[in-house]
């Protein structure tokens, strides 16, 4: 979301002297030629879209059943009956549930981003945040437009996020499953009523590419469900056919490509893809799909890592790419349009990176921002449930023949269903029983992004030493290094605060994605990199975080980094952080060594979704967290100088959602050069806790240098 003059300035300074006169004028082209789609497309004619399409394709691009002959990835759409019987033989839990929320969509009814259900009345206010009450003018110029005024504490992904129609797979799915013909004119209805109300170029819903192309899709993953519909009319096709033009010329002028090029730019791209094939009557249809495709083979090598990370810095938004990177393998594939080798191997390393993050309980971690951005939703499952990703996996599996993806994956999702069909199914089917000789997931490193994951059965912990994300940016970024995750027992017993909002409330947005909102070590009460003035998505890239070490081994795992945020302080500060994973009791040893010379408040944060109760109350240091399956013990190995608190905190496990937790905080007030260590036990009873402390606590006497826990390992 960074199309501010100084992104473009710095987008400038990044290319060759010699092409900025070329780069400066290709902008101004495509700029003038945004404003002639604005002023040509306000009222396209039936005339002018004959002209667009290529000859004699009017007249059958208007005929019932036409506009998806071309188009094979929506083949399958034609064997309703097959996949009738598939949702019915497969799914037939979700159908009650698609039902009920596709009746409220008929009623105007929305409840997304962390909103109540809110009820439009009659008519659908598109530009309208429901959650603050503020309105956009839809007469204006989008370019006019202002969304990021973050101290009126309105927020633009509400409406943005309504225009993109993520609802209407759900209307034609309740139209197949009943055959009651009032969600087809609700389909129908809510588009017209979008196309009128939403003028070419102008409104809140024209400003972001990225939600333009997001809306195309959804609309075209809509029509699909309703193409059968006897009373849709040529009117309203014609309409539909003049607006999808109109987006995918919209997008092609207004393709957001200031510096650095994002998820934004990738979405774009995939808009185009599928309004090209998806319609290759039109004139620019092979030109959109040309460059789209050339362009997504350039962008996925410079966004995702070789490891298969997105470059963003966050969980949430490497599923948005890995979800607009099989959209785009799939439209390409099943229709003859060939991509590299090297692509379709570097998605299938995002779908390993994806494997390896997933909980045993199948969520994922919340490292970076989480707006909980989709490209479609397909399931009322993957709606509800926004941090599960494994029905990636699921589709993974089948495309890539990967056994271990389909273990991962838990199941065959639904979202996979609308993706591969019948034959799917059966695909996945032979694959799962040779899933069932595949080894469990061990512990895995993705340098180039910089997550480390200890795990050993349902045993987990994931550890950030990433740096800032978006080539130094810092766009998605959380100050989070060294923060971690912890799962063991099916109980997410540490966690991150998440996101909350973006420009809903600045002050909550700084608040989440700062030091001290993440399981790591603030000093000072200093930012790790500080935050950029007036920049929502910014921060300065100073610690630039390294990883010393990092040994798997059958029975421990070791992790050693540290950075140098804090160097910027009159006392230049180092922190390195050590993680030692105990796999045979199990436990965890994390270690703090702060190198300084001077005096320095030190906090360590751990922050839980649970309930908690006091194990031991000496000096009310020790604490053990509760979890539905057993127990975690946080027991800080040297007390000397300590505090501890343990606060009620609100954390968000997706976008403008709050739920209650807690937070145990330990402050030490230190001079010169300290180590800190505290142990971080999980168990299924507080007997077997008290028994394995009696056995660990002789050996944890004073505070063990790096080199003899690499020697001893403690146990």
């Amino acid at each position: 979301m960074n199309f501010s003059p100084s992104a473009r300035i710095k987008y400038l300074l990044k290319t060759n002297p010699k092409k900025i006169p070329i780069v400066m004028f290709h902008f101004l082209i495509r700029k003038l030629k945004g404003i002639k789609v604005m002023i040509l497309s306000s009222n396209l004619s039936d005339k002018e879209l004959k002209k667009s399409l290529s000859p004699y394709f009017f007249s059958r691009l208007l005929e019932r059943n036409s506009l998806s002959k071309k188009c094979q990835f929506f083949v399958r759409f034609k064997k309703q009956k097959e996949l009738l019987f598939g949702i019915k033989t497969t799914f037939q839990n979700s159908i009650e549930t698609v039902i009920k929320v596709a009746d409220n969509y008929c009623d105007h009814r929305f409840a997304f981003l962390g909103s109540e259900p809110f009820e439009f009345g009659e008519e659908i206010d598109w530009h309208l945040d429901f959650k603050s009450g503020h309105r956009w003018n839809s007469k204006f110029p989008s370019f006019f437009l202002r969304y990021d005024e973050y101290e009126k504490k309105y927020d633009v992904k509400v409406p943005w996020e309504l225009s993109r129609f993520q609802h209407l797979p759900t209307l034609g799915k309740a139209y197949w499953y009943t055959g009651n013909e009032k969600y087809a004119e609700e389909y129908v209805r809510q588009i017209s009523s979008w196309i009128m109300k939403n003028p070419v170029g102008k409104g809140v819903n024209w400003i972001c590419t990225m939600d333009v192309a997001i809306r195309a899709i959804n609309w075209i993953w809509g029509y699909f469900f309703f193409e059968d519909y006897p009373n849709l009319s040529v009117e309203f096709k014609k309409n539909f056919l003049k607006s999808i033009l109109v987006h995918g010329r919209h997008i092609f002028h207004n393709l957001e490509v200031s510096y650095p090029r994002s998820n934004h730019y990738l979405s774009d791209l995939v808009g185009l893809i599928f309004i090209g094939i998806t319609f290759p009557e039109f004139r620019e249809s092979q030109k959109w799909v040309n460059f789209a495709t050339s362009e997504f083979e350039k962008e996925i090598k410079k966004q995702v890592y070789m490891d298969g990370a997105d470059f963003e810095a966050s969980i949430s938004y490497h599923r948005l790419i890995l979800e607009i990177s099989i959209a785009i393998l799939l439209l390409c594939k099943i229709n003859g349009v060939l991509l590299s080798q090297d692509t379709v191997d570097r998605i299938e390393k995002m779908l390993e990176f994806t494997m390896h993050y997933t909980k045993p309980s199948g969520c994922s971690p919340q490292i970076g921002d989480n707006d909980s951005g989709r490209l479609y939703i397909l399931s009322e499952e993957t709606r509800v449930n926004i941090n599960d990703h494994r029905y990636l996996l699921a589709i993974g599996g089948v495309l890539y023949k990967r056994a271990d993806f389909v273990r991962a994956s838990g199941k065959f999702w639904e979202e996979a269903y609308w993706h591969l069909g019948l034959e799917g199914i059966k695909a996945y089917q032979n694959l799962e029983k040779e899933s069932q000789s595949q080894p469990n997931l061990i512990s895995t490193a993705f340098r180039d992004t910089g997550i480390y994951i200890m795990r050993d059965k349902d045993f987990y912990f994931v550890i950030d030493a990433g740096g800032n994300g978006q080539d130094g940016n810092g766009g998605h970024a959380h100050n989070d290094i060294f923060s971690f995750e912890l799962e063991a027992y099916g109980n997410e017993f540490l966690i991150d605060r998440g996101t909350y909002l973006y420009t809903g409330n600045y002050k909550m947005r700084n608040e989440f994605r700062s030091t001290r909102s993440h399981n790591t070590v603030e000093i000072d009460g200093e930012e790790i990199n500080p935050f950029e003035e007036k920049s929502l998505f910014k921060m300065k890239d100073i610690a630039k975080p390294k990883v010393l070490e990092w040994y798997v081994l059958p029975d421990r795992d070791i992790f050693i980094g540290e950075h140098h945020g804090y160097t910027r302080l009159r006392d230049p500060v180092v922190h390195r952080r050590m993680v030692y994973f105990n796999k045979t009791i199990p436990f965890w040893l994390v270690q703090d060594q702060i190198f300084c010379k001077e005096n320095h408040v030190i906090s360590v944060r751990f922050y839980t979704p649970l309930f908690y109760e006091n194990f031991f109350t000496e000096n009310n240091l020790y604490k053990l967290i509760l979890g539905s399956k057993g127990f975690l013990l946080i027991y800080p190995l040297n007390s000397t100088q300590c505090s501890a608190i343990i606060q009620p905190i609100t954390f968000s496990p997706s976008y403008g959602v709050l739920k209650n937790g807690f937070l145990c905080c330990y402050t030490y007030y230190i001079r010169g050069d300290t180590e800190l260590q505290f142990l971080l036990l999980p168990s299924l009873t507080k007997e077997k806790i008290l028994k394995i402390l009696q056995h660990l606590l002789p050996q944890f006497k004073g505070i063990f240098e790096f080199g003899d826990l690499k020697k001893t390992c403690v146990v």
